[in-house]
């Protein structure tokens, strides 16, 4: 890796979790690269006083202030409102979704934080094991939910793949059609709950499908997600029942291509991670 990929490991006695990498944002977690998004920002463990850049400001010229990183992860708003996906998503489960199973991820997130932190300061490391994986489930939740919401759009609101986006779908599966049927494959047949995942992984520079059990298992270091379906009960239940592949095949409808060409250009500019 570059000289230039600047990594926080952070001091969390953690193998799963390799804190944020200081590359354009990116946030690296359990195997997965995830570029910004609100609310994900890592937080700080402590704040550190910064260096005033200019200890002498003229009186036409104002010092600007460093912006404040947050001290915990937050719950990012939707951008539309709860019955903007229906028919395919009725408004009862989005908003169950987002303001309780995806602010429960949230909250468990912050938590196992704190309680790292405090195991720090104690010395007592006894507990380690369980905080650890607190926040490797509890954080990559949220990681995956906050793309799920951004990679979903109303229903003729989510345009099409880019011409780049389209060309690197083809020479990884054959076809636009070929990924799609894939991807449902991949979701449809996670056991228990978890996510089908499209990826660009920038060390080999392709697309791949990966399948996610839970939120943070079976994933390929190093990949950076671009298009994500949540396949846990929760997401589905209430209208769908127990019919998973109906709900994959509906929440095609609302993908939001114009985002994940978004993503996937922003993917190709991560030089640094080959």
């Amino acid at each position: 890796m570059s000289d230039k990929a600047d990594h926080d490991l952070g001091r969390d006695v953690m193998g799963e979790v390799s804190r944020r990498a200081a590359l354009h944002g990116v946030i690296a977690l359990g195997g997965l690269w995830f570029l910004p998004m609100a609310g994900c920002e890592r937080p700080l463990v402590a704040s550190v006083p910064q260096p005033d850049p200019n200890p002498h400001p003229s009186s036409s010229s104002p010092m600007e202030k460093e912006p404040a990183m947050p001290t915990e992860y937050t719950l990012p708003p939707l951008s539309y409102a709860y019955d903007a996906l229906e028919p395919h998503i009725d408004a009862q489960t989005l908003r169950l979704h987002h303001d309780m199973h995806h602010a429960g991820y949230v909250k468990g997130a912050n938590a196992a934080l704190a309680n790292l932190e405090q195991a720090r300061k104690s010395g007592d490391y006894n507990l380690v094991d369980l905080y650890s994986k607190k926040l490797a489930f509890h954080l990559s939740g949220h990681l995956l939910h906050s793309l799920f919401w951004e990679n979903m759009a109303p229903v003729g609101k989510g345009g099409e793949p880019s011409k780049p986006l389209d060309a690197a779908i083809r020479a990884a599966f054959g076809s636009l059609e070929a990924m799609k049927a894939q991807m449902s494959a991949v979701a449809v047949s996670v056991e228990g709950s978890g996510w089908a995942v499209l990826g660009y992984h920038p060390i080999d520079q392709q697309l791949s499908l990966l399948q996610c059990e839970n939120h943070e298992k079976k994933a390929v270091w190093g990949t950076i997600p671009l298009l994500v379906v949540d396949v846990w009960e929760h997401a589905y239940y209430l209208k769908y029942q127990n019919k998973r592949a109906d709900f994959v095949a509906a929440w095609w409808n609302l993908v939001h291509w114009n985002d994940v060409s978004a993503r996937y250009a922003k993917a190709k500019t991560l030089t640094a991670l080959r």
